[in-house]
C-alpha cells in the first residue's frame, strides 16, 4: 500500500526519498499519476503543500534457508564422495540425499522441503554404496542431531571401504573378490568397526590349508555363514588374503566375535603327540603377520590387544602351542597388550 506525503517547507524529492528509505528520488516522481508528472514537469520544482503518493518499501529478497551438512573422512582428511545420507526435516519426515565431489549435501527451502532459518535437521545414518559390498554407518556415534540451518556443520566419519582397500594395496593383499569362488552374503552380516584385539587363529588338523578350502568349509559344508569367518589369512609363503571385509563383524571367536579382527595362518601349529602333521609358523607368515597388525594398529587407535583364539574361547587348542608360545613376543614387537 502507498502513503500519502504533504510537502512541507524547505523539502525537496531527495529528502523526501531518503526519509522512506528509497535512496533514489526518481522513485517519488515516476509513482505520481501523470496528472501529477504532467504539472510538475520539472521534478525539482515541488510546493508546500503538495500531495505525494509514497510506494511502499520493499524489503530486500532474502535467501531461501539452506541446509549444509560436509562429510569428511576422518582417517585422511579427503572428502567423503558418494556417501548415502538420511536426514530427519524438521517437519519429521525423512529424505536421503548422496554427497558431492566436496563431501557436501545442501537442502534449500522450497516446495519439496519447507523449513525456517531457525529450523535443525537430524543425521540419523549413513551407507556407502558406491561399491560392494554396501557399508552402512548406523552406529549413534554416526548420528547428529540438532544441526542447525544456515550454518556450516562438518562431520567427520571414517571412509571404511577407502581404508581396507588402502591397506589391502599397501601389503598387496589379494582381495575376497579376486579368489572367492563364492558371493558373500552382505545384507545379512552384521557391521563391526573400531575394533580392539586382533585374534590369531591356525588351520588346525582339519585340512584347511588355502582360501578356497576356508571358503568352502565356512560357508558350504561345515557352518553355512554368510562368508568366509576371518578376516585375512595369511599363507606358509607369506602370501595375504582378504577374508571377511573389514567393516563386518568376523566369525572366528564364538560368541564373542565384537571388536575383535580374525587373522588366520594356515597350518597345524599344535604338537600333540598324537598330531603327526603339526609344524611351526614360517618367518615368512610372521614377518606378514607382523606387518599387516601394525597396519591394522596405524588405523585403529582402539587397537590395544593381541591373542590367540583360545584366550576368548576356552574349549579350543587354537591356534596351536607352536604359534600362542610366539605370541609374547610379538605383543612386545608390535606394542600391543593381551590377552
Amino acid at each position: 500500500m502507498s502513503t500519502t506525503h504533504t510537502v512541507k517547507p524547505g523539502e525537496n524529492l531527495t529528502t523526501i526519498a531518503r526519509k522512506y528509505g528509497f535512496s533514489d528520488w526518481p522513485v517519488i516522481y515516476n509513482f505520481q499519476s501523470k496528472e501529477y508528472r504532467r504539472r510538475h514537469p520539472n521534478p525539482n520544482v515541488i510546493f508546500p503543500g503538495d500531495q505525494l503518493d509514497i510506494p511502499s518499501k520493499t524489503p530486500a529478497a532474502q535467501p531461501a534457508p539452506e541446509f549444509s551438512l560436509t562429510i569428511v573422512d576422518s582417517n585422511s582428511g579427503t572428502p567423503f564422495v558418494n556417501l548415502t545420507l538420511r536426514l530427519r526435516f524438521p517437519d519429521r519426515t525423512e529424505s536421503t540425499v548422496i554427497t558431492d565431489r566436496t563431501g557436501t549435501v545442501t537442502v534449500i527451502s522450497g516446495p519439496s522441503a519447507q523449513f525456517g532459518p531457525n529450523d535443525t535437521f537430524d543425521l540419523i545414518d549413513a551407507i556407502d554404496g558406491s561399491d560392494t559390498p554396501p557399508i552402512a554407518y548406523l552406529e549413534p556415534k554416526f548420528r547428529q542431531s540438532g544441526i542447525r540451518v544456515n550454518s556450516s556443520f562438518v562431520f567427520h566419519i571414517p571412509d571404511k571401504r577407502a581404508i581396507a582397500d588402502n591397506i589391502a594395496t599397501k601389503l598387496k593383499i589379494t582381495r575376497r573378490s579376486k579368489w572367492g569362488k563364492l558371493t558373500p552374503n552382505f545384507v545379512a552380516m552384521e557391521q563391526d568397526w573400531d575394533y580392539e584385539i586382533v585374534a590369531l587363529h591356525h588351520s588346525g588338523n582339519s585340512g584347511e590349508s588355502n582360501p578356497l578350502e576356508i571358503e568352502q568349509k565356512h560357508m558350504v559344508t561345515k557352518h553355512q555363514w554368510q562368508d568366509v569367518g576371518y578376516h585375512y589369512i595369511v599363507e606358509r609363503d607369506g602370501s595375504l588374503f582378504e577374508g571377511r571385509h573389514l567393516a563386518f563383524k568376523g566369525s572366528h571367536v564364538e560368541l564373542a566375535n565384537t571388536g575383535k579382527i580374525g587373522i588366520l595362518l594356515t597350518g597345524d601349529f599344535e604338537s600333540s603327540r598324537l598330531n603327526w602333521n603339526s609344524t611351526t609358523p614360517s618367518s615368512d607368515q610372521l614377518k606378514s603377520a607382523g606387518d599387516l597388525i601394525t597396519e591394522l594398529k596405524s588405523v585403529f587407535s582402539t587397537l590395544t590387544k593381541l591373542g590367540g583364539h583360545l584366550d576368548y574361547k576356552k574349549d579350543t587348542v587354537c591356534p596351536g602351542d607352536q604359534l600362542y608360545s610366539l605370541i609374547p613376543g610379538l605383543r612386545t614387537k608390535l606394542g600391543l597388550g593381551g590377552p
